[in-house]
Parts: C-alpha cells; sequence; structure tokens
C-alpha cells in the first residue's frame, strides 16, 4: 500500500464479527473502528496512493502591519495563531503563523523574504475516510462499494474491488484541486 516496510508495522490484523450482521477482517491502524483494506463475506477491497498532486502555493499581498491580505479586489482578515514550540532541552521559542482561507503562510518558514506564500492543501477540506471505511466493511455489491468510496477524498487512493461473483474494479478515490492558474 505504497509504504515502506517498518518494525513494528503500522497495520494490524483484525477480524470483526457481530453475529448475523458483520463479518470483515483486514487490516486495521491502532484505535480504527473499521477495517481499512481487506474482505467481508460479499466483497474484498484492498488500496494504493493515488500520488495526486493536492498542494499549491499562493503568492499573497498582505498589508503593513500584517493583519490582512488581499484576496479578489479585498482585504480580508488574516487568522493569527500564536504558537508556543518546546525545543529538546526545555528552550521555548514563540511563533506567530498567519492564515488566509486557503491555509498558512509557510514564507517564513522557508526564508523566502519576497513575497509572503500561502499554501492549500486538499486534506483541510471536508474529506470522510471514517464513512468510507465503515460502509466498506458492510457493502455487498459494486453499488454499495461506490457508494462508500465517494467520501474518501483527502488521502488520494486507488481502491481495488473484487466480489464473491467474480467481478472486479477499480476506483480512483481522490479530491484533485482545480487551477485557474493564479498559484505559483
Amino acid at each position: 500500500m505504497h509504504l515502506g516496510l517498518f518494525a513494528p508495522g503500522i497495520w494490524y490484523q483484525m477480524h470483526l464479527v457481530v453475529e448475523g450482521k458483520l463479518n470483515v477482517t483486514g487490516l486495521v491502524l491502532p484505535g480504527q473502528p473499521a477495517v481499512i483494506a481487506g474482505h467481508n463475506d460479499s466483497i474484498a477491497w484492498g488500496m494504493t496512493n493515488v500520488m495526486v498532486d493536492d498542494l499549491d502555493f499562493y503568492f499573497e499581498t498582505i498589508n503593513e502591519d500584517s493583519t490582512k491580505y488581499l484576496f479578489n479586489g479585498e482585504w480580508k482578515d488574516l487568522i493569527i495563531k500564536n504558537e508556543k514550540i518546546v525545543i529538546k532541552g526545555g528552550e521555548e521559542v514563540e511563533k506567530r503563523i498567519l492564515f488566509t482561507h486557503r491555509g498558512p503562510i509557510v514564507s517564513q518558514f522557508k526564508d523566502v523574504k519576497e513575497k509572503p506564500i500561502s499554501i492549500h492543501w486538499l486534506g483541510n477540506e471536508m474529506s470522510n475516510e471514517i464513512r468510507t471505511v465503515y460502509k466498506l466493511n458492510r457493502a455487498k455489491n459494486w453499488s454499495d462499494f461506490r457508494d462508500a468510496v465517494k467520501t474518501f477524498k483527502s488521502v488520494s487512493q486507488n481502491i481495488v474491488y473484487a466480489d464473491a461473483a467474480g467481478n472486479i474494479g477499480l476506483q480512483t478515490s481522490a479530491g484533485v484541486p482545480i487551477c485557474k492558474g493564479n498559484g505559483i
């Protein structure tokens, strides 16, 4: 699943049975309440990364006191957070982090001084992987499978399908940003 070998591994096998309602087995992450990749009595599924470009950078115009940014010809308030970062040895550093509606201004962390740069990651948008795996665990057919995977967006996976009747399929479940050429 596009992951390296780790010791201990991040995946754990689980067999979940609720008599008369659920019989699913496969791989879970610790604490995850459902099988992420596996099979039930009717279908099987697995996942691998799409490797989609889901990160965009934007040049920003910020006012002199760094409290507003220009968006579509209007000044919008920046969200300002002061974060304390504890460094090994006990030293604390306080960082002022600025956010636009797209995401944080990251240029200060990369020593870019020419122009502020914000970053937008699709993973910060609405996505519902918990719903997806819950429904996959209970899916009976291709239609149930397709309904389940439609809310799996921010982790961007190719999800393979097979069923007890011999059918196979593949669904790419990924959110892809729509760019209008105003990014970097």
